[in-house]
């Protein structure tokens, strides 16, 4: 089995969709680290306190790390915290992109809050 990497962080590696912004601090980003075998990544995060501004929308976007491209559209479910109200949600990766998306499990909007939003889990992705 590979070991574990954690990617440098990079503020610009999480990112809202539309006009939502999705601020993660190094000290919000818990966890983000991966597994490369061949082609085949294991991503597991753990990003909490995190801040939402601008216009809500639905989409918390994670970056996929080493510059690589998703090759298989997937997805899973995930834990979230929106502004304090944990729930389940999900993620997915859709094949030719470079980010993950992590969603509310009602596909609503992620409410605009200072420090309380989280998302948990883990993707297994094919890619490039």
């Amino acid at each position: 089995m590979a070991a574990w990497q954690t990617p440098i962080y990079a503020s610009g590696d999480f990112t809202g969709n539309g006009a939502m912004t999705w601020t993660v601090d190094s000290a919000d980003r818990e966890t983000v680290r991966y597994q490369l075998v061949d082609t085949t990544m294991r991503l597991a995060f753990h990003i909490s306190s995190s801040t939402v501004a601008g216009t809500p929308n639905t989409d918390l976007q994670i970056k996929i790390p080493a510059g690589k491209t998703c090759s298989m559209t997937v997805a899973t479910a995930i834990y979230v915290n929106d502004n304090g109200t944990r729930s389940i949600g999900w993620a997915t990766a859709v094949s030719g992109e470079t980010v993950i998306r992590c969603r509310l499990i009602n596909t609503g909007n992620w409410a605009a809050a200072t420090n309380t939003t989280g998302v948990f889990g883990q993707l297994l992705l094919d890619v490039s």
